[in-house]
């Protein structure tokens, strides 16, 4: 599933949501294709 409709899924249980959110921060860290903005706001 795309990644921009997974953000959007509001029906996501929380531990689904944070190992979402935990892969998000690890990829930007990676690659720093995400803003510090959306980091920060974790």
């Amino acid at each position: 599933m795309p990644s921009k409709l997974v953000t959007k899924n509001t029906a996501l249980s929380p531990k689904a949501k944070t190992t979402f959110w935990r892969m998000m921060a690890n990829v930007a860290r990676d690659s720093s294709i995400i803003p510090g903005n959306s980091i920060k706001r974790l």
